[in-house]
């Protein structure tokens, strides 16, 4: 008999972020990566919130000592993310002016074998030698969201 863990909340607000994504929307996260989205602190930048309620957004993302402001933000409660909306002409890093886009995984644990068999977008990919503890199932949560190209090309070469 297997035992089945879904992460229904991280699931539903992953499909969410695919879905703006796919409109063509900017998300990131503020404080730590839980989606695999830019990190705003990582790449430096400063939420600096709106303080009237005359504008559409929430706050201004500052680069400090880089050109200052370099777009806005606004939170999107459905995604558990915020949005962002850039400003024409700045400075924008990489990660955030064209960040990958997301796909939902899953991962199949083997308790008998210590396998971890990981499947993005009909791709397999099975992980040996995998102790399973249940602290260890967040860390597979977050290998498959943070699954991305560089990964693959360093495992298994271009």
């Amino acid at each position: 008999m297997s035992n089945v863990f879904e992460d229904t909340y991280k699931k539903e607000r992953i499909m969410k972020i695919i879905e703006l994504q796919k409109q063509g929307k900017i998300m990131f996260e503020a404080f730590r990566s839980e989606y695999g989205l830019p990190d705003i602190q990582k790449l430096g930048l400063v939420m600096m919130r709106t303080r009237s309620g005359s504008t559409k957004y929430e706050g201004e993302l500052v680069a400090p000592g880089k050109g200052g402001l370099v777009g806005y933000y606004k939170y999107n409660s459905e995604a558990a993310a915020y949005e962002f909306f850039p400003l024409s002409g700045a400075d924008i890093p990489a990660q955030l002016a064209a960040p990958n886009p997301l796909q939902l995984g899953e991962i199949v644990l083997d308790e008998e074998s210590k396998s971890a068999t990981m499947t993005i977008d009909g791709e397999l990919f099975t992980f040996s030698d995998v102790e399973i503890w249940m602290e260890d199932i967040a860390i597979l949560s977050a290998l498959t969201i943070h699954w991305r190209e560089p990964a693959r090309e360093y495992l298994f070469g271009k």
